[in-house]
């Protein structure tokens, strides 16, 4: 009487796994076949607000499909990869957002002139830096970060884009320098038992409430100079 092997649970597992993967494979040809067509009638430029909305949205959900399939079976029908595909989408999504933000780039435009963004923040007090040049920037830049950054270069320009991300950076340097400069100052003051003096302790501390407690490092060394840490 001939013995049967045994057949091992890993082979089982093994057998069940290539039965799934041949049939996303099948799946995976006709969402390819999709994306493709989508892809290849999809000019971006020309496209209608609305065909552009639902092309993005199509494009997304048939990438979602392609990411819920085994990686074995996705490298089989996408033999070059999939970047193609999401490149198209984030293109996509750039043009949407493009599209929006250029019926709002004029507001931004004339708040971000260039005066503006060419002040010499030194010469401003600590109260305009935070209330006004600050506040208003946060705000602005709050707004403007539902875009990608693709969008915003390409709306606003790169070099315009950068300038205006320098000079929010621009307003907290300068606050931060002023810190610094209270601690350095309250610091060369000692007394000899190494504590502070309580006029520059009120200092130090009215300066770091005024710019909102927002400049960990200079807190840090003040208390580090303090005793307190």
């Amino acid at each position: 009487m001939r013995l049967v092997k045994p057949v091992k649970m890993e082979q089982i597992n093994a057998f069940i796994d290539s039965v799934e993967v041949e049939k996303q494979v099948i799946e995976l040809q006709g969402i390819k076949a999709t994306i493709d067509a989508l892809i290849a009638a999809t000019d971006l430029a020309t496209i209608s607000d609305e065909d552009l909305t639902k092309t993005w949205a199509e494009a997304t959900a048939q990438y979602n499909m392609v990411t819920a399939r085994k990686p074995a079976a996705v490298s089989r029908v996408f033999t070059e990869g999939t970047a193609y595909v999401t490149e198209f989408i984030h293109n996509a999504k750039v043009e949407i957002e493009a599209r929006k933000l250029s019926t709002e780039v004029e507001e931004y435009l004339v708040y971000f002139n260039d005066d503006l963004l060419n002040t010499d923040l030194t010469t401003l007090t600590t109260d305009e830096l935070i209330n006004d040049r600050q506040a208003n920037a946060k705000t602005k830049l709050a707004e403007l970060a539902q875009y990608d950054a693709d969008t915003l270069n390409r709306v606003f320009g790169e070099e315009k884009w950068a300038a205006i991300e320098s000079y929010a950076a621009r307003i907290d340097t300068t606050l931060t320098d002023r810190v610094e400069a209270q601690l350095d100052k309250a610091i060369d003051n000692y007394s000899d038992f190494g504590q502070i003096t309580l006029l520059n302790y009120k200092a130090v501390k009215e300066g770091h409430r005024r710019c909102g407690g927002q400049y960990p490092r200079a807190h840090y060394r003040f208390r580090r100079a303090s005793g307190k840490v």
